[in-house]
């Protein structure tokens, strides 16, 4: 088995952030623990992810919220992959940073859901099979 990581560790909260970014809506956070929420802080309504986005964002609204039905078993303080196998034996590198690989999860989902929308407008019954 390899882990395939950058060896870079980062906290869901900023990963929420930029994922936030990349669609062109900024977040704040407000709480502690259980009861932590994000809250859109600004919304860049000429960023490319928003140019055809139907709903009602708006600025304070609460769109994050702590669930513990993911919380882990047993609570680690660092989680870390070591790609140190990998690039040993298989000369691979992480050529891909974070932010770069949040913005390209993002898009993939915008287009997505681009499709998805198409198609129910367009009449057409559609099945999503993912959470």
């Amino acid at each position: 088995d390899f882990v395939v990581a950058t060896g870079r560790t980062t906290r869901v909260r900023d990963f929420v952030k930029l994922a936030f970014e990349a669609a062109g809506i900024g977040l704040r956070f407000e709480g502690e623990g259980r009861d932590e929420i994000g809250l859109i802080d600004n919304i860049d309504a000429s960023h490319p992810a928003l140019a055809n986005a139907k709903g009602n964002l708006t600025v304070g609204q609460a769109v994050v919220a702590v669930d513990p039905a993911y919380f882990r078993p047993t609570e680690v303080d660092l989680l870390l992959g070591d790609p140190a196998k990998a690039e040993r034996l298989l000369g691979w590198k992480a050529t891909c940073t974070l932010e770069q690989m949040t913005l390209e999860m993002v898009e993939s989902d915008l287009a997505e859901a681009r499709r998805m929308m198409h198609l129910r407008d367009g009449g057409f019954e559609v099945v999503e099979g993912r959470e």
